[in-house]
């Protein structure tokens, strides 16, 4: 089969994160069959996580956006007869699994062409495929109708949708820049129109007044030009802080405002850097501002000004603009493909970083320095690597546009010289020629230079536009406007409730359950059933796969979500503890006293617990309390959910990091605060799960039982055998 590698190439898409690799290939096959759409949708409907994706949620995004998909274990042989697109699951050089688009084998090179989102579009050999493709597994994706395609959430146009609104706010202020940079441009010819009126002018004439008349007034203007660039300078930096103080506000507002599927599929170092990456954006609007517009007025001025000495010379030093502007083009595009390469390591790096220095504590426990330390040096040297790869590619493409502005520069000068030995030119008119020509030669580099940078800007600005393109959490979760009536018995309820992520097997199926005020209920489950899942669920952090979650009778999903939120109280199973006091962590920096919070502890009966001087109310907490133990923290994620007085208390594995006292005191508060709302309690733990009403079991992905603790013990169930194999040591 004959390929057109034109077509693939322009095909392709870089991966925008580490785990992203598998959304780029289907990237790159939606534009091989020239359809756009766009990548944080594919995200999603893929369910891509911090670990990537899978070949199954590849599968189910690419059927739902249209194309036709199908997965396969194969060998090289059935690769070379494959006629579509397929998506191959290889590891790559550093171990880790990844995704490439393979789009067959090329019998006149006897090379596959693989299309790989980390590197570009490479040849492979047989062997070097095999090598790397240990699975066997592939995906082809191809489609018989193009039309048939989705046109849903094609890319958003996101210089027009995000940047320019920014900069229309600072259009005032980026006016009187631009009126400034005019000015400077106009001045810094004063120079070469002063040499050579001073040398085929004034010293000719020997008149010392005149003389001195003409470089005050040089002097005047020169002073002019240092006040409109300082000028200039201070608009920059009004401008500078404005902008960076609205461009954040809108990347952290939206940020604030996405689900919490988003922060399961980007690490937090990821995050981090693109906001960092902002300042790259700001630093370019203000070079094409100022330094480009004026780089531009300069040579324009300066041609105009040639052409006034000379056409020929003029058109001669003209041409260079051209030739620079084409081949800067040209190379940028290698350049950008470097940058992406640097900012996705910095990205990983930042990441890593962030993992293993919070770690610190186990890595020291297990005695592993020197193993976490090879890894992060591993991750630093990499990044480096790029970042040199980066600074040759601009060392090549200064030297190549160097030279390029010699030759121009050099032909400029050998026709003005010729000139000046024939008469047509004065010796003035040949200084005022030569440093116009450099200034003009000088103005296409540098510009040529700062196509690199916008560049780079350009990369940063796509990284901040996956986030501002994620979709919110209330586009997500589409919400109702019914009103939530409460009642002294309020109830909630899942009727056949099933869930699965996208691109998982099924998680939780056909889940009934149900919890009212008086009730203090727990489910029961081994470790990775899916308890915490059914708590998100309940939360509306996602939807149910099938099934109802009702409250008073009314699917939840008709509710405001930020109303239904309100009447729940949850304790995560790891309670997340922010800087700042005690009080500040229970009431979530609520603008209340101390004094009041310390009068709702002891209303609640929560006092007996803040008695230790760590849990003291005034008390400052470092970053996740680390200066708390376990269960300190989850006596804190305890008294935060219930200063919220809910409806219904949801909490997950509450006493998994305390001591034998506290846990008791907490059930025992438990059962008091029973009959002013529903309790819902998540364990693993049956001596606990037995002091509860009733006890749901889930096992298999649902609930085969429930009951009390008397009823389920008359049966061999899950939550019975784990009883005996406590306090018995036996299972039968």
């Amino acid at each position: 089969m004959k390929y057109n590698f034109k077509k693939i190439q322009d095909a392709f898409v870089f991966q925008k994160t580490q785990n992203s690799c598998g959304i780029a290939c289907l990237c790159s096959i939606m534009n091989y069959f020239q359809k756009d759409i766009d990548e944080v949708h594919l995200t999603y409907l893929s369910g891509t996580t911090q670990n990537g994706a899978t070949l199954l949620g590849l599968k189910e995004a690419a059927n739902q956006i249209g194309l036709a998909s199908e997965g396969y274990e194969g060998n090289l042989c059935d690769l070379k007869s494959c006629e579509l697109p397929a998506i191959l699951h290889v590891v790559n050089e550093y171990g880790f699994t990844h995704f490439v688009v393979c789009y067959g084998f090329d019998y006149t090179s006897g090379h596959f062409i693989i299309s790989d989102p980390a590197i570009g579009i490479k040849q492979y050999t047989e062997e070097e495929l095999d090598d790397i493709w240990k699975s066997k597994i592939l995906l082809t994706v191809g489609t018989l109708d193009i039309d048939t395609l989705s046109t849903k959430n094609l890319k958003k146009n996101n210089l027009k949708t995000y940047l320019l609104p920014l900069i229309k706010s600072d259009a005032r202020i980026l006016l009187l820049s631009f009126i400034l940079s005019c000015m400077t441009a106009l001045i810094s010819l004063a120079t070469a129109v002063f040499v050579q009126a001073l040398v085929d002018t004034i010293l000719p004439q020997k008149n010392i007044k005149l003389l001195m008349l003409y470089i005050l007034i040089y002097g005047m203007v020169v002073l002019l030009s240092q006040l409109a660039s300082y000028a200039n300078s201070r608009f920059i930096i009004t401008q500078n802080i404005l902008f960076n103080v609205r461009i954040i506000r809108m990347l952290l507002k939206k940020i604030f405002q996405l689900p919490k599927s988003f922060f399961s599929m980007i690490k937090t170092g990821e995050i981090i850097s693109r906001i960092n990456d902002t300042e790259k954006i700001q630093g370019s609007i203000i070079l094409l501002v100022n330094s480009i517009f004026i780089e531009l007025l300069i040579m324009s001025f300066s041609i105009l000004i040639l052409f006034y000495y000379d056409w020929s010379i003029a058109l001669t030093t003209a041409f260079s603009i051209p030739f620079l502007a084409v081949f800067s083009y040209l190379y940028s595009k290698k350049i950008n493909l470097h940058q992406k390469k640097l900012m996705n390591e910095y990205a990983a790096l930042e990441t890593y970083s962030i993992d293993m220095i919070s770690g610190m504590t186990c890595i020291k426990s297990y005695q592993k320095e020197h193993v976490f330390f090879r890894r992060l040096l591993f991750f630093y040297k990499s990044t480096q690597k790029r970042g040199r790869d980066l600074k040759v590619a601009n060392a090549n493409f200064d030297l190549y546009i160097g030279t390029l502005s010699s030759i121009f520069s050099i032909m400029a000068i050998m026709l003005s010289s010729y000139y000046v030995t024939i008469g047509r030119i004065q010796l003035g008119v040949l200084f005022a020629i030569v440093t116009i020509s450099t200034m003009i030669i000088q103005a296409s580099i540098k510009i040529s230079s700062y196509i690199v940078d916008i560049q780079e800007a350009r990369v940063a600005f796509e990284r901040s536009a996956f986030i501002l393109n994620t979709i919110t959490e209330k586009e997500l979760i589409k919400e109702g406007n019914t009103a939530v009536h409460m009642c002294s018995q309020n109830e909630l309820e899942c009727r056949n409730v099933s869930f699965r992520y996208p691109g998982q097997m099924t998680l939780l199926e056909n889940l009934n359950i149900k919890v009212g005020t008086g009730n203090f209920i727990s489910i029961f489950g081994s470790v990775g059933s899916g308890k915490t899942t059914l708590t998100d669920l309940l939360q509306r952090n996602y939807v149910p796969y099938s099934g109802e979650i009702l409250f008073q009778g009314t699917d939840i999903k008709n509710y405001q979500l930020s109303q239904w939120r309100s009447y729940l109280g949850v304790v995560s199973q790891y309670t997340k503890i922010f800087i700042g006091t005690v009080a500040d962590n229970i009431t979530m920096f609520k603008s209340v006293s101390i004094e009041d919070v310390s009068i709702f502890c002891k209303e609640l009966g929560l006092e007996q617990f803040l008695q230790d001087d760590n849990l003291n109310l005034y008390n400052m907490l470092d970053e996740n309390g680390n200066n708390l133990s376990g269960g300190q923290r989850q006596l804190i994620g305890i008294a935060r959910a219930l200063y919220k007085s809910p409806e219904i208390l949801i909490i997950d594995e509450p006493t998994a990091s305390m001591d034998k006292v506290n846990e008791m005191q907490v059930l025992s508060l438990l059962q008091r605060l029973k009959n002013r709302m529903a309790i819902l309690m998540i364990t693993h733990k049956p001596e606990i799960a037995r002091m509860t009403d009733c006890i749901y079991v889930l096992d298999k992905n649902t609930f085969l039982q429930h009951g009390d603790h008397h009823t389920l013990m008359q049966s061999t169930n899950l939550y019975s055998r784990a009883y005996e194999a406590l306090f018995y040591g036996t299972t039968q």
